[in-house]
């Protein structure tokens, strides 16, 4: 999926992947929910760059959504990865919902 777009078709590719995971973490299992958001996630990174600040919120969903799901380690990782995407494009709205899942994480 993706593999053909480039330029502001694979933003919007990219995007439709990440809110497809979103819809699939609201009705589907855990699972495919976690599934959905490692492959939007890995399909960003191919498409705009592992610093792009479009992977930041995605990181920023996927470190949420495995914050609420329990996978305390790897949501984690998310959301440390978000953390530096962001706060490297000076995205302070972001960081806000950031530091609040981080926060939940030490809790």
């Amino acid at each position: 999926m993706c593999a053909e777009a480039d330029g502001e078709e694979s933003l919007l590719c990219a995007d439709v992947l990440v809110d497809r995971a979103r819809v699939v973490e609201m009705i589907g299992s855990v699972d495919d929910a976690h599934l959905a958001h490692a492959e939007a996630l890995q399909a960003m990174e191919r498409l705009l760059g592992e610093s792009h600040p479009a992977v930041g919120v995605a990181q920023l969903n996927r470190g949420i959504f495995l914050l609420e799901a329990g996978r305390f380690d790897e949501a984690q990782s998310s959301l440390d990865a978000s953390l530096r995407i962001l706060a490297s494009e000076g995205m302070p709205r972001e960081l806000v919902g950031l530091h609040l899942a981080r926060a939940q994480l030490s809790s």
